[in-house]
């Protein structure tokens, strides 16, 4: 997905008055992604809570992103670098928005 893609998903949900969960944790997880200083109790509280509402599948299809890009090694969240916790994010903040743009806007879980 392209980012021009997720900046317009961004500023178009940022205007929207009422946003079902699927468009909660979109916008709640670009927060995170962007907060500066970094928070990485933040971060990885965020990868955890999209983990918990979007289920195993958001698990499996992040899992095999990261395992065609880095060396396959499952490790706590609390073991990676703040880049690797961004990234992981960042993965989840793309499978949200495709989601999102693929039409699947009213799935709340």
């Amino acid at each position: 997905m392209d980012d021009n893609i997720i900046d317009a998903v961004i500023k178009y949900l940022e205007t929207k008055l009422n946003l079902n969960e699927l468009e909660k944790d979109i916008v709640d997880t670009y927060r995170e992604l962007t907060k500066q200083p970094i928070d990485r109790n933040g971060l990885i509280k965020k990868i955890k809570d999209n983990k918990a509402k979007q289920g195993f599948v958001m698990q499996e299809k992040i899992l095999a992103n990261i395992q065609t890009n880095y060396t396959s090694k499952i490790v706590p969240l609390e073991n990676l670098t703040d880049d690797e916790l961004s990234a992981n994010l960042w993965n989840q903040l793309l499978l949200l928005c495709s989601k999102y743009y693929l039409g699947d806007v009213n799935n709340d879980h």
